[in-house]
Order: structure tokens, then C-alpha cells, then sequence
């Protein structure tokens, strides 16, 4: 089975609107979403993020935020990671100190894979401790802003555009929707990253660490959204994974001293809405709300209805 995924189509560079003070500015990235650069800023090297079409200059000051929000916390905490410094903002770009290192990539057959999965799990334990103490808000689940009263609603919505009964089971979808519908209101929110992903974690040879991309922070996401985001996308991404990411899950409840069990519905309602949201991902074009092009393979369809099915029958969302 192969389900192609379109690739990005991308609007002309927009780098001319950027200021003058910014030299030697070239591309560091670029998608349908943002263009990234690095430059030279009074001759330090400094990094740029500039969006892409007027709608995402809101992404823009959500990253603001979000960055400021993060800073806050590294001020009352100790965390095991940087977060860039902002110099300066426009309406639709931020210029912060560049992070150094490279993306940290993680995969089953890496040498350093354990060490890796360690790290995440400090720096997953690390945010949910300094977040501990912070005021809970009801979490709607859903940052579509589309009119979607929660997470439950949003995935129908958006699973209603594409053939996912061409692929999936339509039987196993609707029980893990039905199960996300009542499950909706079981997690509580906490300020989170929600795109703590290995290509937005920078590491040195030093093992100097970064954490950079924070457009989808809020208040309003799950408590255990980034640590679940990550270990689900990492098996959609790579099956040989899976181990990594039940071990991931087991060192992120030790350090914070709570159990997988006691946790087990909240860590669910996140790994549905993911589970299919990323089947619409597979099946979708690259737009403002997503940028997967990975293909829909046997092996993927396969793991998201196992988990989905798992969910669906009270179990815990990873195959043991």
C-alpha cells in the first residue's frame, strides 16, 4: 500500500521585506509555512523566522509569547536546555540569537539512541516539574480556532476531506473518535511547547542544548502532549522505534514519580486525537496546519490502527 503525499508548493521568498540592519541573510529552511534564515546582525550571527502569508503573522507573536513564556520559566527553574534570547520583531518575522549545534537525530539503530531517549525524558520531566505549580486552565484540546468546540470535533472535521476509509478501517476510526469524544475532558492543561521534536532540539558536541520553534506554544495544551506527541510520531515515523519510545514513557514516569497506569486515559485522549490527525497528515497536501510529506505506508497504517484500537478498548496506546 503507498499513498503519495504531495510535496509543498512554496509563495517567492519574502526576505526583501526584512530590515536593512540584517547582512549576509541567507536560508537556513523553508516550507509552506515559514522561511528561515540565518545573518548577521552588527556582526554576530543571528537567526530569522518570517512567515509566509498574512494569516501566519499570528504564529509569529504565538512564538513571541511562547518564548518569553519559556524564558519566564528557565528564570524560576533550572531546565536542561536554552532557549534563544529575542532581539527583535517585526509583524511578520522574530530575530533571536542563534542556537548552535545540530538537530538531534534519533533513530532505533543509533549507537547513542538510549543516551538520546534519556535525554528527552530530563528535559519532558524537567518542563512537567517547573509547569507543576502553574495555575490549571480546563483544556479544550484544539488550537484549529476554526469554530471546532474541541479536539474530537476537529479530527471528524478534518478527516471528513480526505479517503481515509481507502486505507483505514472506518470501523476502528469511528470507535477511536467516539473514545475521544467522551475522553476529551479527562486531561488537565499546562503551559506547553507542543513541537518538542528531535529536528527543534540543537545539540553541540559539548552536549550544549537548545530547544528553538515555539509558534505552537500555549497554555491550553495536555499536560503529557509532548512527551506522548513525540513518542507516537517517532513509531508512525520509524516501527523499529517502538521500543525507544515505551522506554522513553517508562524514564519520563520515573522521574517525575507518577505511573503510566494512573495516567493512562489522559495519555490516550492525546494519543488518539495524534493517531488521527496524522492519518489526515498522510493523506493531505502540506499546508498552514501541517508539513508532513511522508507517504502512507503499510507499516504506518498498520501501527495507527493497532493504537487506535488499543484506545479504543481502554488499553494503553503503545503495543506491548
Amino acid at each position: 500500500m503507498f499513498a503519495p503525499n504531495a510535496p509543498p508548493q512554496h509563495d517567492p521568498l519574502v526576505s526583501a521585506r526584512l530590515p536593512a540592519v540584517l547582512e549576509e541573510v541567507s536560508v537556513v529552511r523553508e516550507n509552506q509555512r515559514f522561511a528561515t534564515y540565518k545573518a548577521l546582525l552588527q556582526g554576530k550571527k543571528v537567526f530569522v523566522k518570517q512567515a509566509r502569508t498574512t494569516r501566519l503573522q499570528e504564529s509569529i507573536r504565538a512564538e513571541l509569547w511562547g518564548l518569553h513564556s519559556f524564558a519566564e520559566l528557565a528564570r524560576a527553574q533550572t531546565l536542561p536546555f536554552e532557549i534563544p534570547r529575542i532581539l527583535f520583531s517585526g509583524t511578520d518575522f522574530l530575530v533571536t540569537t542563534w542556537a548552535p549545534g545540530n538537530p538531534m537525530r534519533i533513530t532505533a539503530r543509533s549507537m547513542t539512541a538510549r543516551e538520546d531517549i534519556a535525554v528527552l525524558a530530563d528535559m519532558f520531566a524537567s518542563i512537567d516539574s517547573a509547569t507543576r505549580l502553574s495555575r490549571y486552565v480546563p483544556s479544550n484540546y484544539t488550537m484549529a480556532g476554526d469554530g471546532a468546540s474541541d479536539e474530537a470535533e476537529r479530527v471528524t472535521n478534518v478527516l471528513s476531506t480526505v479517503p481515509y476509509g481507502d486505507y483505514f478501517d472506518k470501523r476502528v476510526v469511528g470507535k477511536a473518535i467516539a473514545k475521544l469524544r467522551r475522553d476529551i475532558a479527562i486531561p488537565t492543561a499546562r503551559l506547553t511547547h507542543a513541537d518538542l521534536t528531535p529536528q527543534h532540539i540543537l545539540r553541540t558536541p559539548g552536549g550544549r542544548t537548545t530547544v528553538i520553534d515555539y509558534d505552537s506554544c500555549s497554555l491550553l495544551w495536555p499536560r503529557f502532549y509532548d512527551v506522548v506527541n513525540y513518542a507516537y510520531n517517532a513509531v508512525v515515523h520509524d516501527v523499529e522505534s517502538l521500543a525507544l519510545s515505551t522506554e522513553l514513557l517508562e524514564l519520563y514516569f520515573e522521574q517525575i514519580g507518577e505511573s503510566v497506569d494512573r495516567h493512562r486515559r489522559s495519555l490516550n485522549v492525546v494519543a488518539a486525537a495524534r493517531g488521527l490527525y496524522s492519518i489526515y497528515e498522510h493523506l493531505s497536501a502540506p499546508d498552514e496546519g501541517h508539513n508532513t510529506t511522508d507517504s502512507l505506508t503499510d507499516e504506518r497504517v498498520e501501527f495507527i490502527e493497532q493504537s487506535l484500537s488499543l484506545i479504543s478498548r481502554g488499553r494503553f496506546f503503545l503495543p506491548a
